[in-house]
């Protein structure tokens, strides 16, 4: 299960990534600051998921696991949680046309 939750996690990572970092029409609207608080988090789960593979690879199969799935788990929601609170912000209204309210007083 290990390998499954690192993989998904990349998948998280990368799907949070690609929305932070060419956010395009959909995403566009949102502040550079908060996509850049996404891209932050993703490569602190990154850097995380490498250092505990790495000491995981160097624990005896007969010791205690340092990188336990319930951990990436966790880890994976609370990504997928704050990126989507950011990334569920609306998009402005579009500005109303001051030459439509012009005509209506006329």
């Amino acid at each position: 299960m290990r390998k499954d939750w690192a993989q998904a996690m990349q998948g998280t990572v990368t799907n949070c990534r690609a929305a932070a970092e060419t956010p395009g029409d959909k995403y566009g609207h949102i502040a550079p600051e908060k996509l850049a608080k996404i891209s932050a988090a993703c490569r602190k789960l990154e850097n995380w998921l490498a250092d505990a593979q790495a000491k995981q690879a160097s624990v005896p199969k007969y010791e205690n696991p340092v990188l336990i799935c319930t951990e990436m788990k966790k880890k994976n929601q609370e990504l997928a949680k704050m990126a989507d609170e950011i990334l569920k912000e609306p998009k402005p209204a579009p500005p109303e046309d001051e030459d439509e309210d012009e005509d209506e007083i006329s």
